[in-house]
Order: C-alpha cells, then structure tokens, then sequence
C-alpha cells in the first residue's frame, strides 16, 4: 500500500474513534440530564449545592435548607 493509502485509512480510524467518543459524551449527558437533581448557589457561600425534590444540601460549607416556591405567602 502507499503511504497515501495508509495515512487516509489512519485518519478514517482516527475519525471514527473521535466520533465514538463524541457520542457516547452526548448520551452521557442526556442520562445525567434525565435525574432529578437541580444544581444551585449556597446562600451562605456561593458554592454550588445540590437540590432534590425540596431540599438543597451545600457539599463545601454542609449549609441546608427547603427550597421555596418562589413567591412569598401573604400575611394577613
């Protein structure tokens, strides 16, 4: 074979190994995406901290809390 020959064929290997493991990334990230884990900011130390269902935990600082509503409750 030439050296032609040979080096289309390597970059056709290498092509296809970078696509595989651009799509298993991809897959990858649409099974993280699919868990019910919502990531946001620690109030008291700005780090992110993980949310599920309605409790947050901060893995830095181990501040915790409910997450709210987003709208406060009228007083009367």
């Amino acid at each position: 074979m030439s050296f032609a020959v040979k080096l289309i064929l390597i970059l056709l290997i290498f092509g296809a190994f970078v696509g595989y493991l651009s799509y298993s990334q991809r897959k990858q990230n649409r099974l993280v995406g699919q868990c019910n884990a919502l990531v946001v900011r620690c109030p008291s130390c700005g780090n992110p901290a993980t949310a599920r269902a309605r409790a947050w935990e901060c893995p830095y600082c181990g501040d915790s809390g409910f997450v709210s509503d987003g709208y406060e409750e009228e007083e009367e």
